[in-house]
């Protein structure tokens, strides 16, 4: 199996493998770098500025997150709107079920009742932008429809910062595999298939780090 290397945007902080724009250690995955200050978006009248100050970072409009995922913030100066990157490059329409319409991204709106995600079965936040089905009405959390791991090459065995190789496998099997470190069901779209040596399941990110690779680093600091 083809093997490939994974970085960590600068500006949106995702995990993706493919093209990128490279400046010394800095890695930033082409959708952020195509960003264009001068285009028009339709989920703002505005047109946005690159804002990286952290010291006062604006809130995020779509997660609601102070400084966004990376505090590389895009900002209006007409107004108080603000979107990190890795809201501004989230995908309008998802394919999430191949036999199902396809999802529209939502924009937020106001509240009529409590919304519920489909796939995890929490209550979703309508302030907070949402995928949703115009034909069925359903409700989705983004993170539940695209994981942590969506711009990753699938089914091809990943290198992630040379000590760390993982396989990732699309998460459309009957049954779902429970996570080797927080020990849930991997809910998102696709999921990172360990073998080290016994084989291990990662549902995310954040559970990436927490079972492999702050444990990596803390034994590297005692030797």
């Amino acid at each position: 199996m083809d093997s490939y290397e994974a970085f960590e945007c600068y500006a949106c902080k995702t995990m993706f493998s493919g093209f990128r724009y490279k400046a010394y250690r800095i890695s930033i995955d082409v959708r952020c770098g195509m960003f264009s200050e001068l285009e028009s978006y339709d989920f703002h009248d505005h047109p946005a500025v690159y804002y990286n100050d952290k010291k006062a970072s604006p809130r995020c409009r779509a997660c609601h997150q102070r400084g966004g995922m990376s505090q590389h913030m895009l900002s209006c100066d007409d107004c108080d709107f603000a979107l990190d990157f890795r809201c501004f490059n989230l995908p309008r329409v998802v394919k999430h079920k191949d036999d199902e319409p396809p999802l529209s991204l939502c924009y937020g709106e106001d509240p009529n009742g409590k919304y519920w995600c489909d796939i995890c079965e929490g209550e979703t936040n309508p302030k907070d932008w949402f995928y949703t089905c115009s034909h069925s009405g359903v409700t989705l959390h983004v993170h539940c429809v695209l994981g942590d791991f969506s711009f990753l090459m699938p089914r091809r065995m990943i290198k992630y910062r040379r000590y760390c190789k993982f396989e990732v496998v699309p998460n459309n099997h009957c049954s779902r595999p429970f996570c080797a470190c927080c020990q849930s069901r991997c809910i998102g779209p696709f999921f990172l298939k360990i073998s080290n040596p016994e084989v291990i399941y990662i549902c995310s990110e954040g559970c990436l780090k927490e079972k492999i690779i702050i444990p990596f680093i803390e034994v590297r600091s005692t030797i």
